[in-house]
């Protein structure tokens, strides 16, 4: 089909509701709609925008605020919006009309499937995965010394209880009551 040229003749008639139906063509962003409203559609409100042309019968168009009859020859202009909101009642047997609309592009079909591409480390990655042992980027061992044999590194020492705090020691030893003893935890970034 040429994209500079709509047969609407060889185009399937589509009918979302009783007493509206439509043929269109999309293309890049943007439909081109033959439109036929008959009386049987059922009064709705509609927030879209439309602009166009009627062709053939007569319309009434109802805003919040008025209401605009359309006959063959005049243009539509409605813009998007709760406050451009609008009601069609056809005045007619059949109300023909074209509008040219902004749609959302079609989606590309999907192509074959491809492997996807190895994923490098993330910066966020700092613990190795359970049951592999060793440290992390920031030198936190899996477990405390003392604890079922972790790793000391920079981040214990220097007067620190060795139980996982990584904080401030009270004076005496131990822990403040008031602090709770933050838990050392496995989280992963890859492998969701």
């Amino acid at each position: 089909m040429s994209s500079y040229r709509v047969d609407f003749a060889a185009l399937p008639w589509q009918t979302p509701m009783e007493g509206l139906r439509f043929k269109a063509r999309k293309q890049d962003g943007r439909q081109l709609r033959l439109v036929e409203y008959t009386r049987d559609m059922e009064p709705h409100w509609c927030e879209k925008g439309h602009i166009g042309v009627v062709l053939e019968g007569r319309f009434e168009i109802r805003f919040d605020r008025e209401s605009v009859i359309y006959g063959p020859g005049d243009g539509v202009f409605l813009p998007p919006g709760k406050e451009h909101r609008h009601i069609g009642r056809v005045l007619t047997d059949v109300v023909r009309c074209v509008f040219v609309e902004d749609v959302a592009p079609e989606p590309s079909p999907p192509g074959p499937l491809t492997p996807w591409p190895p994923l490098a480390p993330s910066p966020r990655q700092t613990r190795p995965p359970p049951g592999r042992g060793g440290r992390c980027e920031e030198n936190v061992p899996l477990r405390p010394p003392g604890k079922g044999g972790g790793v000391p590194s920079p981040g214990w020492g220097a007067g620190l209880s060795g139980r996982g705090d990584r904080g401030v020691r009270a004076p005496g030893g131990g822990f403040p009551a008031r602090v709770p003893r933050p838990r050392l935890e496995r989280t992963f970034t890859t492998g969701c």
